[in-house]
């Protein structure tokens, strides 16, 4: 099927895609109006102010500008202004596949979330089935929607993981934040299901990644082996007054992946790191992988003498 183009395709092909929901609130619109119409058009035309529904169709035929009307279309028809004069990046979502409309609307939901929750966005280190937000969050949102302490629900709504929630819930979090709820839910409910189903297997591709490297990091003898070892330098380096920051990362990283080989979700920092290092809480991995950019020369090194 051809894409539209002009303005008069768009506004067509918004005025088929309106859903009887949208159909019936305009007409009780209208008649709050003391107004009634008899067909679709003639329905879309009164609730944008034209005065007859044969200049909504002069409009959609390029007869006629209509350049005032524009603005109450989009509203009536809820879609973009600028889609309609051509602007594919505001287009409705039945226009997208169900996939990328469902991405928009869940980033919209969390963009809006994480502003209401006054955090920033951040990239998980760990697996979405790992992810842990704060308890005050949950209790947050289970005000929010009515919910009960302990409903599955909370804990994937606070960290925005939308595709695997019940997708009424979803609904009923946005809007409860603010947002318009959506025109075509089964349009977004569609993309969920493929969302979840992505997202699965995401997570099972990350799990058979995880056995296959787990191999090759340190089992928990030793890893207590490498870790007395550093200790030992570090106290050394401490009597020298040398710097021990790198042995401190040294010492975190082999911790983190201790964790990560174990299974276990990263939470809090362990009492024992603490001790070890110092450090009263993980340092970002991005910060500490910055003090240690690649050397061109030993990776070359390393690939032609191995």
């Amino acid at each position: 099927m051809p894409q539209p183009n002009t303005f008069g395709e768009r506004l067509n092909l918004a005025i088929e895609k309106l859903t009887s929901p949208q159909e019936d609130s305009l007409r009780t619109d209208l008649e709050s109006r003391g107004l009634s119409a008899t067909g679709r058009r003639s329905l879309v035309a009164l609730s944008s102010g034209l005065p007859t529904a044969s200049m909504l169709s002069d409009i959609i035929a390029g007869r006629t500008p209509g350049s005032r009307y524009h603005e109450p279309l989009a509203a009536a028809l809820k879609v973009d202004k600028a889609w309609l004069a051509g602007d594919d990046h505001c287009a409705p979502d039945w226009q997208l596949t169900p996939l990328a409309a469902w991405e928009r609307w869940a980033a919209r939901i969390e963009e809006q979330w994480l502003k209401l929750a006054g955090r920033q966005a951040s990239l998980q280190e760990d697996s979405v089935s790992e992810i842990r937000v704060a308890p005050a969050q949950e209790q947050r949102i289970a005000r929010l929607l009515g919910l009960p302490l302990g409903h599955v629900d909370l804990g994937r709504l606070a960290s925005c993981r939308f595709a695997t929630c019940d997708f009424g819930v979803v609904v009923r979090f946005s809007v409860q934040m603010g947002l318009t709820g959506p025109a075509h839910p089964e349009h977004l409910q569609a993309g969920q299901v493929i969302a979840r189903i992505v997202e699965e297997r995401v997570e099972l591709a990350l799990k058979t990644v995880r056995r296959r490297y787990s191999r090759f990091m340190l089992p928990p003898k030793l890893f207590q082996a490498a870790r007395l070892a550093l200790s030992g330098l570090k106290a050394q380096r401490s009597h020298q007054a040398k710097e021990v920051q790198t042995v401190d990362d040294c010492l975190e990283m082999l911790w983190r992946q201790q964790l990560l080989r174990a299974g276990q979700p990263k939470r809090s920092a362990p009492e024992t790191f603490c001790r070890e290092t110092g450090r009263g809480a993980w340092t970002p991995l991005n910060r500490i992988l910055a003090r240690y950019p690649e050397d061109d020369d030993y990776a070359q090194h390393y690939d032609t003498s191995h």
